[in-house]
This record gives structure tokens, sequence and C-alpha cells, in this order.
């Protein structure tokens, strides 16, 4: 943050707004010495890990599955039985919506997982 602050402003004229903690309100501070070099500087805010860092997700167990998520596991397994049975059903459609945190990621992570299961992963 500090890096764009500056490339939008002048070193002179460089600010930091900050938020309280509780949200009440904010402060604006000259921003001091900033350095170039992002491995040097000082956070105090949340760890932001890089996207090469994330460990794959890990796979639900199909029965742990809701029964809308199984609904939508069940059809693209399948289809996957289905195409590696030497048939050529047409093309799966399908979305799959929610909000955050209602497990759209782990059922695919589990749809991903049975096709590592039946070979047909690369």
């Amino acid at each position: 943050m500090k890096m764009d602050v500056t490339a939008q402003n002048d070193q002179e004229n460089a600010t930091n707004i900050t938020m309280d903690s509780d949200g009440s309100g904010i402060s604006v501070e000259k921003v001091e010495n900033i350095s170039n070099d992002r491995d040097n500087d000082v956070h105090d805010g949340p760890k932001v890990t890089p996207v090469n860092d994330l460990s794959p997700l890990s796979s639900a167990d199909p029965s742990e599955l809701n029964e809308e998520q199984y609904w939508a596991y069940d059809i693209i397994v399948r289809h996957l039985t289905d195409t590696l049975s030497g048939n050529k059903p047409p093309p799966p459609r399908m979305i799959i919506y929610g909000e955050g945190g209602t497990g759209k990621s782990k059922v695919i992570q589990t749809i991903t997982d049975a096709f590592k299961d039946a070979g047909a992963y690369v």
C-alpha cells in the first residue's frame, strides 16, 4: 500500500490513511521513509499469503455433502463414468452457485478427486 500511495503522491505529500480498530473513525498521517523493498516493509495488518503458497483444498467424502451438493457431484460423476465406458453423452452444463462459505469449492474439489481416482485427471 505504501508503494501505491507514493506512486500517486510525491514523497513530500504522501499520506497513510488508517481506520480505528473499532471502525469509528479514520486518521491521516504523513508517510515517512517509504521503502520500495516490499520484503523490508513492516506491516501491522494481517499477513497475506501468496496464492502459490496455498495448499490445495481437501475434498469431502461424497457422503458428507448435503443433498444439493451431492446432486451436482452425482451428475458429474455419472457423466464421467458414462464417458469412460465409451459412450458419448452430451456435455453437461451446470452452474454451482451460492454465497461464500456454502461449499462450492468443496464440491468442485470432491469432483476433481473423483476424476483423479478414475484416472481421468491430468
